[in-house]
Parts: C-alpha cells; sequence; structure tokens
C-alpha cells in the first residue's frame, strides 16, 4: 500500500500542475465482439469518454507492471490487450448512459443486456490475460485497476487522505 499511497502523491502534483482540463475521443466498437453471434446492443451514436491525462496513464501502467511483476515482454503484450479492455469496458458503459437516460419501457432488458456484456467483455479480457501471465497476476488485474482509479478519482475530488487498511 506504500507504493500506492507514493503514486497517490506523484498523481495529485501531476493533476494540480497540470490542472484537469479533458476532451472527449471517438471509441471503436468492442473488438472482442467481431465475429460473435450473440446479441449485442449497438450505441445511437459513438461513445465518448473523458480524455485521460498521459502522465497517469504512464503512472498507472508503472505501478500495475510492478504490482503483478511482468517482463517488458509481457507489458507489452498486457497493456495492448488492457487498452483494449478499457475500450470495450468504456463503450458499453457509454450505452449504459444512454439507456439510463431514455428511460423508456424496454430499460430493464436493455440494461440486463448491457450488463450481461460487461460480465463477457471481463470474462473475454481474463481469458487474454491468462495467455500473457499466471492466473495469479491475472486474477488480480481488475482488482489493481479500479483501485488505482479509484485513487485517481480520490485525488479529483479532493480527497487525498487515504482510509485506513
Amino acid at each position: 500500500m506504500k507504493t500506492l499511497q507514493k503514486h497517490i502523491i506523484i498523481l495529485t502534483v501531476i493533476l494540480l500542475s497540470a490542472g484537469l482540463k479533458g476532451y472527449a475521443q471517438n471509441l471503436q466498437p468492442p473488438s472482442f465482439r467481431a465475429g460473435s453471434n450473440k446479441t449485442v446492443v449497438q450505441p445511437n451514436k459513438k461513445a465518448t469518454v473523458p480524455h485521460v491525462n498521459k502522465k497517469i496513464l504512464e503512472i498507472k501502467k508503472e505501478y500495475m507492471s510492478r504490482q503483478l511483476g511482468l517482463t517488458p515482454e509481457q507489458a507489452t503484450r498486457f497493456f495492448a490487450k488492457l487498452d483494449e479492455y478499457q475500450e470495450d469496458h468504456n463503450s458499453i458503459t457509454q450505452l449504459m448512459l444512454e439507456n439510463t437516460e431514455k428511460k423508456d419501457k424496454d430499460f430493464f432488458q436493455k440494461d440486463a443486456k448491457l450488463n450481461q456484456q460487461l460480465i463477457s467483455i471481463k470474462t473475454h479480457y481474463y481469458e487474454e490475460f491468462l495467455k500473457i501471465m499466471p492466473a495469479e497476476k491475472a486474477a488480480n488485474v481488475f482488482r489493481l485497476e479500479q483501485q488505482f482509479n479509484l485513487e485517481v478519482m480520490r485525488v479529483r475530488q479532493g480527497k487525498d487522505k487515504d482510509p485506513q487498511d
């Protein structure tokens, strides 16, 4: 946890010095769906997510690589797949937000289908991560990413105090 605290401090300094400006970028539809025979809800427009500061991504990659104990070759392969996962996940999350805004009669069914897609995406990429690293490491990927993202949100919200472990 000490390493994470160090990264949080660095991240805080970077965020405060760089500002918190961002912009939206277009995402491609989830790549894991190519050739799939599953029913997929398609967006009406391209999904957008806020731009993430390059320095934050560098810190995240360094943090995850160190926590997972990846070799340089594993890190290259892993981060290519992690980027794909994040793109796919963000695309479905954007669809969920759009669906929430509509609240039409099909809301529940669409929401359930989108939640199933999130599970499918996570399962698919877990299998991809297993091709790169042992199961013990692959099992920690989503937890580490969530932990890092939560810390970024805390820093952005000015809550830089770490909760007791």
